[in-house]
């Protein structure tokens, strides 16, 4: 047994709520239901809409609007323990118009149940609201009211609530035909979020809706306050960087670490399939397949008599570059690696050179790793020396004039 309270303002589903919840399961286990909820004034329109209810099912309406009866028919419901029996479930819509928080001691004296005065108490009903509401269990009543605030509600009332539940139309950000739900103390307004215990979104059913008329009308039409999540200036703005941002992705090469192709070097001549990246082909050349593209300052093919027309020469075109060291140095006032390389030509050694040698030559020495280099020469030439072990071949014997030596004895 229980006092229940839905609040929200008018459209945000709490009397359908509290149909869905409440009076569905009351009526379909057969109890005496006690109503002033525009529509529920027909027991066979609910049997017919829940498919049967029990025989013992009792709806007692009592209309509190536009009608004749309506003055009279609140005062029955706001002494509601004079006449309601023993077990009887009250579903009570717009209960602030019953129980105004305006009344005053003197008002709420004239709705005590005068014959308990009387008899003694020999009727066994509460002698007035104060008692009706804080006894409610010991005479199995369960009441569920709705308002459209719960500062509405009598503060008598409140103090023996169980439970409130406060709705929210989630049409007002654009989501038709469902609310939420907000679970929190009878005595909290519900202004809070620290006020509710549980949070949860809602959908009526559709048996609800053939059960009662939520207006005087006798139709239902959403509330067309509020702006959708879509119409949002903030949330356009958010969801437009985002467009914005994945465009600009989209447009750009994939980067090297997702997969994509790594950016060329400026300059690089081609690699060549197949070939060993351990062996430094001689500066300035580059393989067949690459010739046409190179930058390289020698693009000499095999027989040919010398470097292209076409391409710049450079200082060290003709030999091979290779790292024979590094060491750290003072250089320009600060520690630097120092970098040293041996100059080879068909397999023979043929000099020594350090990069500030190359520098004065014009070459622009790029360090990369203790044993890497990338070499360039203005806009013409560009490769990578490394700390590959050169193939030097022995010099063959000086080759002498032929002499005639005498031998003694002849």
């Amino acid at each position: 047994m229980s006092i229940k309270i839905h609040h929200g303002p008018p459209g945000s589903y709490k009397t359908s709520g509290a149909v869905m919840d409440d009076f569905i399961p009351a009526a379909k286990a057969g109890r005496v239901v006690i109503t002033n909820v525009r529509g529920l004034s027909s027991r066979e329109r609910v049997a017919e809409a829940l498919d049967g209810v029990p025989d013992t099912f009792e709806l007692i309406y009592l209309q509190t609007t536009e009608c004749q009866d309506a003055l009279e028919n609140r005062r029955k419901l706001s002494t509601f323990w004079h006449w309601v029996p023993k077990g009887a479930f009250l579903l009570i819509d717009e209960c602030n118009t019953i129980w105004p928080t305006h009344l005053r001691e003197k008002d709420l004296e004239a709705l005590d149940y005068a014959d308990s005065y009387l008899n003694g108490g020999a009727d066994d009903r509460p002698s007035s609201i104060l008692t009706a509401f804080e006894m409610h269990r010991h005479f199995g009543w369960d009441l569920v009211l709705t308002t459209p605030h719960i500062d509405k509600v009598h503060k008598i009332i409140r103090q023996c609530a169980e439970a409130a539940y406060k709705h929210k139309n989630q049409a007002l950000i654009g989501i038709k035909g469902r609310y939420l739900e907000a679970f929190h103390l009878a005595e909290d307004s519900g202004r809070s979020a620290s006020d509710f215990m549980n949070l949860r979104q809602r959908k009526i059913s559709p048996v609800t809706w053939k059960l009662y008329e939520s207006t005087t009308t006798g139709t239902f039409a959403d509330t067309i306050a509020g702006t959708p999540l879509w119409k949002n200036p903030k949330v356009l703005l958010f969801v437009g960087i985002i467009a914005a941002f994945g465009v600009f992705l989209s447009s750009r090469a994939r980067p090297s670490f997702l997969g994509g192709t790594p950016p060329a070097i400026p300059g690089a001549p081609a690699k060549t399939p197949g070939a060993n990246p351990g062996q430094n082909r001689p500066v300035g050349t580059v393989p067949p397949a690459a010739a046409s593209t190179s930058l390289a300052g020698n693009s000499r093919q095999p027989g040919q008599a010398g470097p292209s027309p076409d391409v710049a020469e450079h200082p060290y075109a003709k030999v091979n570059l290779h790292i024979v060291g590094n060491v750290v140095g003072m250089r320009d006032g600060r520690l630097q690696n120092v970098y040293y390389f041996q100059a080879t030509q068909d397999g023979r050694a043929l000099f020594d050179l350090s990069d500030a040698d190359l520098g004065r030559s014009g070459y622009r020495v790029e360090k990369i790793a203790p044993c890497a280099v990338r070499l360039t020469y203005k806009k013409v030439y560009s490769d990578f020396i490394v700390c590959d072990k050169p193939q030097i071949k022995a010099a063959p014997p000086p080759r002498f004039a032929a002499s005639i030596i005498p031998v003694a004895g002849n």
